[in-house]
């Protein structure tokens, strides 16, 4: 029994031990954590690294997930689910998040965030195209037979290769950065996996040249009190962050400003909820009649003032008391000093313009997550080509988080040529968002077609530079003879001659 008890008291103090690496660090302890590098650090001893060296290069992922394993006890460590039916955002404590973690939440429980998030996900995550090229430019036909074998064992926890594109697109949105690490075989010769990291997970360093280093917050150490950070090998580990400022390593989420918003729209909530319970509904007007409840007092009560307000109270605690527990569906019986009125003081006042109101918030949350109204359910009136312009805009704004994700995944797959061996690189390429109704596109084409074939008529251009302008390669035939003038009565040619 003394064992079993002392073996539960350590596994008590390892999960303590547990929970103390896996809170959110204080700002003090990030301060105690992050000294600078090469001046004694020991954020490293656990993992035996020189704190001021580049991290060799290892087999095997060198990040650690946000729900990573310390126990490797399988049985007992399942990963956790968020129980969204629990989540009250209005009693949220605004200090056990940092930004990125309400975001995270924001995105399931608040149907702005969601559809924005839906909307970027599904017009950006299409369209990726990986191709294997040689230094010099040509085609690498070893490099893309090896990408094409790659790419079905990529994403194993993400559920394929796009599912790696989704999970940096969602991070890119909603926390301002992309994280992958490269993950080598042991034998350092190919690539077992890539993984998107959480961007919150990573920190920043400058060492004695003022250059960046990306450090990890990793489980490591139990119970030293000491936050361990991990050094991570730039080879295999890249962190692009979105529209940073100057000299601000981490990025800049562009969902931000929703926090404001919603929070501001969970308090209109709050008052809007009050108003309609105290005005919105019907009340019935209830009113006691003076005088004949006090003809029909006991002359013993009526000279007694003390006596007389006690009983008047009696009997208005007595009507307060039946009417409040009635069913809708009782009929009213009551003595005639009760006077009930069938009309509502509040039934025919007008409230504030609550539609107005709601429209002014979720306009600001529209731009705070810089969607477009239409695609939020929100229709406003505009021209058609006032639309086009702002879906144009709207596509470059998807292509600010589809072109660091290309070129993300672009390195990370040259990296895994590398190890195999392959001279070649990955260029990334993603397919154009339309932006035009198929019947603009034709009449625009046609309007491109026309214009190129004149400008060759009038020789300015030739037969393949005209196919260049329109096809993008040379001509595959002449150009067509130019028609002949239609002759006049006589067979003379009738085309005017130039002034």
């Amino acid at each position: 029994m003394a064992l079993r008890v002392s073996r539960l008291q350590r596994l008590a103090t390892l999960l303590r031990a547990v929970a103390r690496e896996l809170a959110p660090p204080s700002q003090a302890t990030r301060l105690a954590g992050l000294v600078p590098a090469g001046k004694g650090a020991t954020l490293n001893k656990a993992v035996g690294e020189n704190p001021t060296a580049t991290p060799a290069l290892k087999g095997g992922r060198q990040t650690q997930p946000v729900n990573f394993n310390p126990l490797g006890l399988t049985t007992y460590a399942f990963l956790w689910r968020k129980d969204y039916q629990s989540i009250d955002l209005a009693s949220l404590d605004l200090e056990d998040y940092d930004p990125g973690q309400l975001l995270s939440l924001l995105a399931d429980l608040s149907p702005d965030v969601s559809l924005a998030v839906w909307n970027v996900l599904r017009m950006a995550g299409t369209g990726l195209t990986l191709h294997a090229v040689t230094p010099a430019g040509a085609d690498s036909d070893a490099g893309q037979a090896y990408l094409d074998q790659l790419f079905p064992r990529l994403g194993r926890e993400a559920g394929g290769f796009g599912g790696i594109v989704t999970q940096l697109l969602l991070t890119a949105y909603l926390q301002g950065a992309l994280a992958l690490d490269v993950a080598p075989t042991p034998a350092l010769d190919d690539v077992e996996d890539l993984y998107p990291v959480n961007p919150s997970t990573i920190y920043f360093q400058r060492d004695e040249t003022q250059q960046i280093v990306p450090f990890q917050r990793q489980i490591m150490t139990w119970g030293s009190g000491v936050v361990p950070f991990r050094r991570l090998n730039t080879e295999l580990f890249t962190y692009t962050p979105i529209d940073p400022y100057v000299d601000d390593p981490y990025g800049r989420a562009p969902t931000t400003p929703i926090l404001q918003v919603v929070f501001f729209w969970i308090q209109v909530m709050r008052d809007l909820q009050r108003v309609i319970h105290a005005q919105g509904w019907p009340k019935i007007d209830i009113s006691i009649l003076g005088e004949v409840l006090e003809a029909s007092m006991p002359a013993s009560v009526r000279n007694d003032p003390r006596a007389k307000a006690a009983w008047i109270t009696a009997r208005q605690n007595e009507v307060l008391a039946a009417y409040n527990g009635m069913a809708p569906e009782d009929a009213y019986v009551h003595m005639d000093y009760v006077a009930v009125n069938g009309n509502n003081a509040a039934a025919g006042a007008r409230l504030f313009d609550v539609k107005g109101v709601l429209d002014s918030i979720r306009s600001q949350a529209i731009a705070a997550l810089k969607q477009l109204p239409v695609l939020m359910g929100m229709h406003v009136g505009s021209t058609e080509t006032y639309s086009t312009i702002e879906l144009t805009i709207f596509a470059r704004s998807i292509d600010t988080f589809r072109e660091p994700t290309g070129a993300l995944l672009a390195r990370a797959c040259t990296i895994a040529l590398q190890l195999a061996g392959i001279p070649a690189i990955v260029e990334p390429s993603w397919e154009s968002l339309e932006v035009y109704d198929p019947l603009t596109r034709a009449q625009t084409l046609a309007q491109e077609q026309a214009n190129a074939a004149y400008q060759r008529d009038q020789g300015w251009i030739d037969q393949d530079q005209a196919s260049e302008l329109i096809t993008g390669s040379v001509a595959v035939g002449p150009a067509p003879a130019p028609m002949s003038p239609d002759p006049g009565p006589d067979g003379e040619d009738t085309k005017p001659e130039n002034p």
